[in-house]
Formats: C-alpha cells, structure tokens, sequence
C-alpha cells in the first residue's frame, strides 16, 4: 500500500474526487485487485486520536457598518474585484479557502433603502471563537477589508478613534478588532450539520470518496453480507486512518447542551413572571376574593372581544375541549393571570387588524436579474434580507420574545439539532437578527436548492415559524395571533422576501458541492466505520447509505 500523499489537511476538500477504478482496467484483465490511490493526508492520522479541528462549537454571527452614501459605489467595485480576485485562483477561493481553515460560509452585502443610508454586513459562519477566526481573516484579505473601512462612515460609538486609525494613509492599525466591534450577534438561529467541524466534514467527504473507491471493486464484495462488507471495509482503511479507531467526538458538549436547556428555561421563567407581574400586584394590593371575581369578568369579557375579531375556533366555544387545557385555564383564571394574557392577545389582533401589508412590494427587476445570474451555480444558495420593524412597545417586545424563544427552542428540539425544520433538511446555516436600535430585522441563510423550491417548501411545512419571526416586520402579509396565516399567503410572500433582498457582492462557500443531507451521510458512514463490529440490523442499515 502507498504511503498518503504530502498533502496538507486543507488541500483534502479539493481532492476528493478519487479516480473510480475501471473494471476494464490493466487490473481486470490481469485478474488482480485494483490498487487504491494513496489517500489525501488529512485521512491519513495513524495515531488513534482525533484529528486537530474535529472539535468545537460553531458561530454565528454578522458585522454591520454604515456605509457613506458617496462611496457605496465604490464599496461594490471592493467587493466585486475581491469576488473577481478569488474567483481566479484554481480551483476557485481556494486562497481564502486555505488561509481561514475554520470558516463554513461567510457573505458581504450591500443593503440600500429608502429609509436609511447604506448598509454593510459581513455575515459569517465558522468554528471557534471569533478572535482567532477574524486574525485569519485578515491574514488572507486584509487589504480588502481596509478599503472596505474606507467606504463606511465614521461612527458615533466608542471605536471612532480606532476607525480613523484605520482609515488614515499608510494606516497599519489591524482591522480584525474593529470588524469584530461591530459585531451584531443572531436573535435565532439554525445549524444544519449542529456539532460537526469543517474540519470534520472534510474528512468525512474525504472518507467517503476512499470508501466509494474500495467499492469500485465489485468483483471483491460480491455476494457478501452487509456486516461482511463493514468488516472488509474498516480491515482496508484503518491502516492509513487512524482516526477511525478513536472514540467519536460528541457533536454537541455536554456544557453547550446544559446552557441550551438552562437558557430555555430561564426565558420561560422570564415570560411567567411578566405575565404574571399584574396578577401579584392585585393579590398584594386586593381582597382574596375579590381578585378571582374580577379575573373572572376582565376574561369574560376579552374573550368576547377576542371572538368579535376571530380568535381561534374551537369545538366548545370559548374554551378548548381538552380538559386539560380546561383544567389550566381555570387555574389561570382564579389566579388572575388568565385575563392579562387575553388582554395583550386583544391588543395584538387590534393591532394585527390594522396592519397593512403590501399585495405588491416595489422590487428592482435590475436587482432581480443580478440576484438569478448568481443563483445556482453550485448545489447552494445564499439569501439575504433586511426589513423595516413594526412600530410601537408590544410589537417591540413580540419580536425580541418571539425570534429569543424560537432560538432557544430550536437548541434544544431533537429534530432541530439534527438539521430539521420541520420535515426538510436544507439549510446550512441561518440566522435573524435584529439592527438599529431594534428598528431592522436582518435575515441570511445558505440553504441547498433554489431559492422558488427553498421557499415553497417552508410555505408549505413550516410556515408557523415564518410567520412567528417575521409577522412583526412592515409590509408582512396579514398574520393572526403571530403564528396563524401570514407565509400561507405564498404568491405575497414570496414578493416581500424578494423586495427586501440584495445581491451579495461576496459568497462563499467551504464544500459548495455538499448538501446538508450527503454531509449527514457521510457523517453516518464514517460513525459506522469507527465501530469495530455492527449488528446484522445496524450493518444493513449502514450499507444503505454507500
């Protein structure tokens, strides 16, 4: 057996189309088992210890920066000669692709409306904590992100000094600490491949190829039973992957996954005590019994309200069948915490009642075309967006309550850390976020498709969640109770998503031609792999996957 290429470890991710053995070949006629061709070096780790970058907790987060309006033009020509720039290196980014060996997904947008100046956001997804991640950044594109700098405007806070510094000629101040100042952390976010390193992935992809490779030799596994063709499999590669022999790294820490549930919790104590901030008010300042007589008529009378403007529908009137559901009802009731929580839902279908939504957002056919022109040219997507916030204090405290508990519920969800959103498996990474005081709402996802299937599918299976983070946004199709209608409304919807959309002047991808599902069965086949032995049940569902 050859000894594995010198390669580097982040070299691997190009190799990884390993040369399907010819059944026609020298080897065929000579009856001899093909030779395997020596595997990238980043399998190649004899030591039964995980490779460095396996492990880590994935980030999150996006840099917003005013840009002045007299050089937002000149800002896109930065990006572009910067898109151009990486574009020329064969194979394509792989520059920066080296250079930032932690990064997943990162894009630079300029965003332009009416109602503000220009915007610049760097979204970005890599392993680790941000420091070393923004120092390897500007090792491989700091001159970019200087003239970058250059277009934006000074700011008002407390790093316009080092903005100057920046900004001034023969300037040597780095710029990774003022990117990293800016930082606007996610309100919600979601993580397809949750716990797995890029790193990881590569090494994984990179396995995958050398199993595909044993496997062109039919001839050697013909006839042989599932349990069968792990054992020859795992004899043929430990040899050179050393790796497969150590314990597997846990996707999600058990510290990270005690924050996670602590966090839920916290939010959800936080949200009892301001429902129920009134109610000990009128218990501390009331008779015993006169507050469970007025609870009883204040919810009487919001649920009459309640039905005038069409709250939801149930088979027993006012309330839900489930006894249950009766049953904690009545306990709200007597506690008096049942007519505060009728009382703001009154308010939010007073106020829902008087949106008003847009039937035909504005849209830059000019920006439309730009955005098709960049769309599916890998198996991924990119899609950015930012939206003006309702105004008001309940819309206020909606939609910080509503994307901090999606969040923190799609930590913790089983389905949602496996990559699911609902019943689809598509997205990479997402994230909302609110800017400007509270004022805009930011959305980015890097997402698997096209954009008309990407949206019809969450349409379709998880409109709620659409509607719950985006009901509070202007020009929204009409919502009811923040989860019901809205998204349904889809030919609308879809014109609004579109509207508040612009194209990136930067994209990138680590593993563009990875979905987030072949990063899932990759993962699953080398999981398998690191088992000495499988059931015949295990094995035969492991063998599905090749």
């Amino acid at each position: 057996m050859p000894s594995p290429a010198a390669i580097t470890a982040r070299q691997a991710a190009d190799d990884f189309a390993i040369p399907a053995f010819d059944p026609s070949g020298p080897h065929a006629a000579a009856g001899a088992a093909p030779r395997r061709p020596a595997l990238p070096a980043i399998l190649a780790r004899k030591p039964p210890e995980q490779p460095r970058g396996f492990t880590g907790r994935q980030t999150i987060l996006s840099v917003v920066v005013e840009v002045d309006p007299k050089k937002a033009a000149m800002l896109r020509a930065v990006l572009e000669k910067l898109r151009n720039d990486e574009e020329a290196t064969r194979p394509k980014y792989d520059r920066l692709k080296q250079a930032v060996p932690t990064l997943h997904f990162i894009s630079m947008t300029v965003f332009e409306d009416a109602h503000h100046d220009p915007v610049l956001v760097v979204e970005a997804n890599f392993d680790g904590p941000p420091g070393p991640f923004w120092a390897s950044l500007e090792a491989a594109i700091g001159p970019w992100l200087r003239d970058m700098v250059r277009c934006c405007k000074r700011p008002r806070d407390g790093t316009a000094a080092m903005f100057d510094a920046i900004v001034a000629d023969r300037a040597r101040l780095p710029v990774a600490p003022f990117f990293e100042a800016q930082t606007v952390r996610p309100a919600a976010g979601h993580q397809g491949n949750r716990g797995l390193t890029r790193a990881r992935i590569e090494a994984e992809a990179a396995l995958f190829q050398a199993v595909q490779e044993e496997l062109g030799d039919r001839q050697r596994f013909a006839g042989m039973s599932a349990p069968g063709i792990h054992a020859a499999l795992r004899r043929a590669l430990l040899p050179d992957i050393g790796w497969l022999e150590a314990e597997s790294p846990r996707r999600i820490a058990r510290a990270e996954n005690t924050s996670d549930w602590l966090r839920l919790a916290g939010f959800g104590l936080a949200a009892l005590l301001a429902v129920s901030a009134p109610a000990i008010l009128a218990w501390l300042l009331l008779p015993w019994w006169l507050v469970p007589l007025l609870s009883l008529a204040a919810s009487f009378a919001f649920a009459l309200v309640l039905r005038r403007y069409g709250g939801p529908e149930t088979s027993s009137g006012l309330l839900p069948p489930s006894l249950r559901v009766q049953g904690a009802l009545a306990l709200l009731l007597f506690s008096g915490v049942l007519p505060v929580v009728l009382g703001v839902l009154c308010w939010l279908r007073w106020l829902e009642g008087r949106d008003q939504p847009q039937d035909a957002p504005p849209v830059d056919e000019e920006e439309v075309r730009r955005m098709s022109a960049r769309e599916d040219r890998v198996l991924q997507n990119h899609m950015g967006s930012v939206v003006l916030v309702k105004p008001g204090a309940l819309r206020a405290v909606l939609i910080r309550g509503g994307l901090w508990g999606l969040g923190l519920l799609l930590r913790v969800l089983p389905e949602a850390r496996r990559g699911y959103l609902s019943s689809m498996r598509t997205i990479h990474f997402a994230h909302w976020a609110l800017v400007g005081n509270g004022g805009r709402l930011m959305f980015f996802s890097n997402y698997d498709g096209t954009w008309e299937s990407y949206l019809d599918d969450f349409i379709e299976k998880a409109h709620g969640g659409l509607t719950l983070a985006w009901c509070n946004c202007v020009g929204f199709p009409p919502a009811r109770f923040l989860w019901f209608e809205g998204a349904t409304h889809g030919r609308r919807f879809k014109a609004w998503a579109r509207s508040s959309m612009a194209v990136s002047g930067f994209w990138f991808s680590a593993y563009p031609d990875l979905t987030v599902e072949q990063i899932e069965r990759q993962h699953a086949v080398a999981e398998g792999l690191r088992r000495p032995e499988l059931t015949p049940k295990e094995a035969a569902e492991w063998a599905c996957l090749l």
